[in-house]
């Protein structure tokens, strides 16, 4: 098997955001397709390290900036004599496109790959819209310039992907979206709950709040029920809707899909490919959502999901679904049919194990 060496700064055994569960997901595929090194960047509890040396019996962990002291020019020396340690030479994943500094450690002989996660262009033009100013912001040129770095760029969807193959090329596309378990839950003659699971990132709070203010008031009117789970709830802590209910953080994503009837993921702005909408899919629940969760995934309108962009149509979509065991039962059935043929491991990953093979 290949060598493989991941650089991230990305809390990947952590659940509680999408961002963590798709590095979490890449370094379950790798660790079982190549000899998988990780290189950890940021400060790391001594306890945490144990453990997850413990657990990587298909892979090595490796951390260089356990109390977080080292500034980035001995950051990239660390990493630098690691690498010089790995023979052969293996290829080199940067987990996040502003972790790209880190280049300058790698050997100029590895091939040297990037799992974007998102563009960063395309979450600056999203977020401005809503008056949002990015932690990162980038345009199209600098993001471009500074893609063409690398031998292969990670897209995490097909909108992505289609940009930076038309950026740089074809042979430096790759499409590897993020997988997700096929586990289809029962669709119950009624609806009992209604369904949001977040963290509390600022597009997942706006979606919130905007969900709250426009479309929750014309439900909440009939008793019905919305269960909000994850660390959001704690931007929520004075609010009180009729028949909302806060349910915080939760190890276990399992309870809350065996729960919930429908799915909401209001999202208005971001980028990339939205973790939620994926596990909705691989759960066979269906989902109301917007034109931005399901960034990537507009083909899947109608029989996998349903898209609403405006209150009116959140609200009809909604109804639609809470008033239909038919038409629940028909967009479960297409979210699984979807989820099979797009987000197995292998479809998502076959691709990118391809090219490092090749490498």
């Amino acid at each position: 098997m290949k060598k493989v060496v991941l650089i991230t700064a990305t809390p990947f055994w952590r659940q509680g955001a999408g961002v963590w569960a798709r590095t979490a997901a890449l370094v379950r595929y790798l660790s079982a397709c190549s000899e998988l090194t990780i290189i950890y960047t940021r400060a790391i509890r001594t306890s945490v390290v144990h453990r997850l040396r413990a657990a990587a019996t298909h892979c090595r962990f490796v951390t260089v900036n356990a109390s977080g002291g080292l500034d980035e020019p001995a950051l990239i020396a660390t990493i630098r004599d690691i690498c010089a340690g790995i023979d052969p030479v293996a290829v080199y994943i940067i987990d996040k496109l502003e972790n790209s500094p880190l280049l300058d450690a790698l050997p100029v002989d590895g091939r040297r790959f990037v799992d974007t996660h998102d563009l960063l262009s395309q979450r600056t033009l999203s977020m401005e819209r809503y008056g949002y100013r990015p932690r990162i912001p980038m345009n199209a040129e600098a993001e471009r310039e500074l893609l063409a770095r690398y031998d292969g760029v990670i897209c995490i969807q097909r909108d992505d992907y289609a940009i930076v193959g038309d950026w740089l090329g074809a042979s430096k596309a790759i499409l590897a979206p993020h997988p997700t378990a096929i586990t289809p839950r029962p669709i119950r003659q009624t609806v009992s709950s209604i369904g949001f699971a977040a963290s509390d990132w600022r597009a997942n709070v706006e979606g919130l709040q905007w969900f709250l203010r426009e479309v929750w008031p014309a439900f909440a009117e009939r008793g019905a029920s919305l269960d909000v789970h994850g660390s959001i709830g704690e931007r929520f802590a004075a609010h009180d809707s009729p028949g909302v209910r806060f349910h915080g953080h939760t190890d276990s994503l399992a309870k809350i899909y065996a729960t919930t009837d429908v799915l909401v993921n209001p999202v208005r702005f971001g980028s990339g490919l939205k973790i939620k909408t994926v596990e909705a899919l691989g759960n066979g629940l269906p989902l109301v959502t917007t034109s931005e969760g399901a960034r990537g995934l507009t083909d899947a309108n109608g029989h996998a999901l349903l898209i609403a962009d405006d209150a009116t149509s959140f609200i009809d979509a909604l109804d639609a679904l809470l008033n239909s065991l038919a038409l629940r039962q028909q967009i479960a059935a297409g979210a699984l049919a979807y989820a099979r043929e797009y987000f197995s491991p292998e479809a998502c990953f076959g691709e990118l194990i391809a090219r490092i093979n090749a490498a």
